[in-house]
């Protein structure tokens, strides 16, 4: 049996969810189609993320979302703001795209915020990979993919203040929508949980002051 997914959407009789894969010293991340008894039956996409035995580690190197709707899989492209749509068994079908689309540039200050944000999280650990860090040139394109109400929206790693990209596209691919909406991260790389219903976007943060779990509530109008 292979080892459960991270987080698993259905798709037919089965299901679309992460998984992963050694290769000599490397390891890769994977979105891998499994059976109902999360059986690996194909894998979709994978990202290298280290090299064992003290070789570089990845950040943020590329996007690994991924979606199921209507026994349908929406997986994040090779390049650029892309998401492939795959059928029940991983065949490619077409791709929803926005070609003219310059992805976020990755700075000096942000390598310094990640960096930080590590050594906060695990001192130890940071302290014994920090040399084997690798960041990007840019933002990977896309953060995260959600479903609801018949639209696929698609967050991207650019913000303004608080507030994220989003583009809303149709299941085909029509670009509906493009708004920037109020997002939380937990970390420099990790965002808060969240859903999307109705239009609006759900959060769940914690508030720092009170120690207290807070949902936030803004509308994608």
């Amino acid at each position: 049996m292979a080892a459960p997914s991270v987080m698993l959407f259905p798709v037919k009789d089965g299901f679309v969810g992460r998984g992963t894969r050694f290769k000599d010293k490397e390891y890769y991340q994977t979105i891998n189609l499994f059976d109902k008894e999360l059986n690996k039956q194909k894998e979709l996409n994978s990202l290298l993320v280290a090299t064992r035995g003290g070789g570089k580690i990845n950040i943020l190197s590329r996007s690994l979302a991924y979606q199921s709707y209507k026994d349908k899989i929406y997986i994040s492209g090779k390049r650029g703001l892309s998401i492939d749509v795959l059928d029940s068994s991983g065949k490619k079908m077409s791709t929803i795209s926005k070609a003219d689309y310059q992805p976020r540039k990755f700075t000096s200050e942000d390598e310094a915020t990640m960096r930080r944000e590590m050594k906060k999280g695990n001192p130890r650990q940071y302290e014994a990979i920090k040399k084997r860090l690798v960041f990007p040139e840019y933002y990977p394109d896309i953060l995260n993919m959600f479903f609801a109400n018949d639209k696929l929206y698609v967050a991207t790693w650019k913000w303004k203040q608080d507030k994220i990209e989003f583009f809303v596209f149709s299941p085909e691919g029509k670009l509906l929508k493009h708004r920037y909406i109020p997002f939380k991260f937990m970390d420099g790389l990790q965002p808060y949980p969240a859903a999307i219903m109705n239009d609006k976007l759900y959060q769940l943060i914690e508030n720092e002051d009170t120690e207290e779990w807070e949902l936030h509530i803004n509308p994608i109008q």
